[in-house]
């Protein structure tokens, strides 16, 4: 399908902002005249389409913002777009979630609320970026600096919105303009979306900026410094702008031997200027530029567990002292493409470097994951890494039959990229349908999509390697024309969401001794996923991915989405659409839905969610609860601390029945995991050793305490 439209000659406006001028192409910078205008323009067309047509865009960004010959704006990329209903809000199922990380309000993410004021909160933080000359998320950059949002909110609320203004608008926007223009912005990013104005109302604010930004240019262009040096009773009253001229050469009004010498200075206009900047400009002067060198395109986020491994060749590697290997850098990576059955090298050498040695035990597993190797150390407990996958090829007639056929009362339970079947396979004396072992049984919607077949390589590469008692075992697979299948180990309990949640399909509420005691077989097996050298990132943690066997033994599933990363965030995903949201939005880390960036520590906001839920029995995101407690997290936060208030909002099933010093200190630790700043939450093997803690205090009668070095 092919679609046509009007040429744009300007391109888009993050092309003038940003994009062109890091790749030195000739592009002039735009005035704060042009960039009002256009922002005037574009929310002309959002009102358009707010109050004559309700349609709601979704992925208002600056590369959205295309821009003619004159440099007038026009919204474009519809692809997004829905239709709003006549009420406030329209709901949106969570696999509907779509945007732009670094430009999706927060709101619509947590609460699923798709709103017109979602469209304001985006337009919002293109107006931060007209003003400060930056794109909305910087994977480059120092961490607290990488959300434009966050960065210069904090700036804004700190009173230091000098410090956050484009480098080449020096001098040219007047005091007044400003203190309009940041004031719309601010209240277009407000946290609740009511408080949000209507888009009428942000194009008759950014009017007004404008008019205050062409009467103070009006005004600056009759201050000529031959105009007014001769009449020195006039000098008293001169705007500040006249302090920038020439060489900042002081002019005391009483000194006429300096004003004489003053008269012979050839006329300026007074933003043109450079040596007299003022100060808050003076460090920008010199900008130094960083250059990030990113991973080659070629290299595939998956490889195929089919074929032959990636030719990949480790280098550099020595010992050290006390027995131990240092890795230092990962070389050559072939991809391989499972479908066509071939490997080509890529067009350009592929490395992995280590910037720090990391020592690695003498028992250590080498695993190649997507298209890197990763060495693993001995962690503690039971867990190890295979080298390689030890699964069983099934045939689709085996798992046909296992299933019957795939019939619907074999069904346990259905996700966002298949249908789980509970079957039964024959054993080796060939017995009765249903004599055999029973199993799980995953049948993917659609192998010819992109996005299946990566989910399901995913889940056999990670599984198919990692044993861990508090992991699902992957026992095969089956990939037969275009039908992908999974078979697991039968859970027998189901998954804690079944338990938590679906009261009508369980019997009793699990008492808290169970509870505690999944919490701790669930940090467990998040726990060793980050302590291998690679970090495995879960990206799945919820009470729906925990399932419990015959004894309630918690093992995490669904490896679909998970990643390899470092310990500290990384770049996920910035300027792409998202189609459907990567993980789960209710347990989602602020710093993901801020940017896209992923690290072990966003695992940790998930487990705190799961905490919540485990002392209310209350799902994260539940759109029939009242205004304000949609949002388990923002409800709860202010009652984790307070005991009183603790006990009012725990679940009543439990009927008081527990240890109220242990549910104290989970709900500390819960406040702990759910710190905004991804530094500030305690590790998973800090926590696990925090649940032993507090579990071994419960039952020897002390007072168990939290507290992470």
């Amino acid at each position: 399908m092919i679609l046509v439209y009007e040429y744009m000659p300007r391109g888009t406006l993050a092309d003038h902002l940003y994009k062109l001028a890091r790749k030195n192409n000739a592009c002039s910078s735009l005035s704060w005249n042009q960039r009002l205008k256009i922002c005037i323009g574009a929310g002309r067309g959002l009102d358009y389409l707010h109050t004559g047509q309700r349609i709601i865009h979704r992925d208002v960004k600056t590369s959205n913002i295309l821009l003619d010959q004159n440099f007038v704006a026009k919204v474009s990329d519809f692809g997004l777009a829905k239709f709003g209903s006549g009420s406030e809000s329209q709901s949106q199922p969570s696999t509907n979630l779509k945007g732009t990380f670094g430009y999706m309000d927060p709101d619509y993410f947590r609460t699923r609320k798709l709103t017109k004021k979602s469209d304001t909160y985006s337009f919002g933080v293109v107006l931060l970026e007209v003003l400060c000359g930056r794109p909305a998320v910087e994977p480059w950059v120092e961490e607290d600096k990488r959300s434009l949002t966050m960065w210069a909110q904090d700036k804004i609320s700190n009173g230091e919105v000098d410090q956050i203004i484009d480098p080449s608008l020096r001098g040219e926007i007047s005091p007044d303009s400003l203190k309009a223009f940041v004031s719309v912005a601010e209240k277009c990013l407000n946290d609740k979306p009511k408080k949000r104005p209507a888009m009428v109302e942000v194009v008759m604010d950014l009017k007004i900026a404008l008019d205050l930004q062409e009467k103070a240019k009006s005004f600056a262009q009759t201050t000529i410094v031959e105009a007014l040096l001769p009449v020195v009773s006039t000098i008293p009253l001169l705007p500040n702008e006249i302090r920038n001229i020439a060489d900042a050469m002081p002019l005391p009004p009483t000194d006429k031997t300096q004003l004489e010498k003053a008269k012979s200075l050839s006329p300026h206009e007074i933003t043109s200027v450079a040596d007299a900047l003022p100060p808050m400009y003076r460090n920008m002067l010199s900008v130094s530029t960083r250059q990030l060198t990113m991973a080659s395109s070629n290299v595939p986020k998956v490889s195929s567990p089919l074929r032959e491994q990636i030719n990949s060749e480790m280098i550099n590697a020595g010992k050290k002292d006390g027995g131990k290997t240092t890795v230092r850098k990962l070389l050559r990576f072939w991809p391989w493409d499972a479908l066509r059955n071939t490997a080509k090298p890529s067009k350009k050498k592929d490395s992995v470097n280590f910037s720090k040695s990391a020592p690695i035990s003498r028992r250590t597993s080498e695993m190649t994951l997507g298209a890197t190797t990763v060495s693993t150390k001995s962690i503690a407990g039971s867990g190890e890494v295979l080298p390689t996958p030890n699964l069983r090829i099934f045939s689709f007639a085996e798992l046909k039959a296992a299933t019957r056929n795939f019939r619907r009362d074999s069904v346990l339970g259905e996700g966002g990229f298949g249908r789980v079947f509970k079957g039964w396979l024959e054993d080796e004396s060939g017995g009765k349908q249903g004599d055999g072992s029973v199993v799980a049984i995953k049948k993917l919607y659609s192998a010819s999509m992109q996005g299946f077949r990566e989910y399901w390589q995913s889940e056999v590469n990670f599984l198919g390697r990692l044993s861990h008692p508090n992991l699902v075992k992957l026992l095969g697979y089956c990939w037969e024309d275009q039908e992908l299948l999974l078979v697991y180990e039968f859970m027998q309990k189901g998954s804690l969401e079944n338990h938590l949640f679906r009261r009508r399909s369980v019997g009793q509420p699990l008492p808290w001794h169970i509870r505690f005691k999944i919490l701790i077989g669930a940090a467990h097996g998040l726990a060793f996923l980050h302590a291998s050298e690679g970090q495995v990132i879960y990206r799945g943690f919820k009470a729906s991915n925990i399932l419990l066997d015959a004894s309630y033994h918690a093992k995490l599933s669904d490896f679909g989405l998970a990643k390899l990363g470092p310990s500290s965030c990384e770049f996920h995903l910035s300027t792409h659409v998202s189609t459907h949201v990567i993980g789960t939005y209710s347990h989602a880390a602020p710093e993901y839905v801020a940017t896209g960036h992923l690290c072990v520590k966003s695992d940790v906001y998930g487990f705190g969610v799961v905490l919540l839920e485990m002392l209310t029995g209350l799902r994260a995101v539940d759109l029939n609860r009242p205004s304000g407690q949609t949002n388990l997290v923002d409800w709860l936060k202010p009652y984790l601390l307070d005991r009183n208030r603790l006990k009012g909002v725990m679940d009543s099933r439990l009927e008081r029945r527990y240890p109220k010093r242990c549910v104290r200190r989970v709900a500390r630790l819960a406040l702990c995991c759910l710190e905004t700043e991804p530094k500030n939450r305690p590790s998973m093997q800090e926590i696990v050793e925090m649940l032993e803690r507090i579990d071994s205090a419960v039952k020897n009668g002390r007072q168990p305490r939290v507290h992470f070095s």
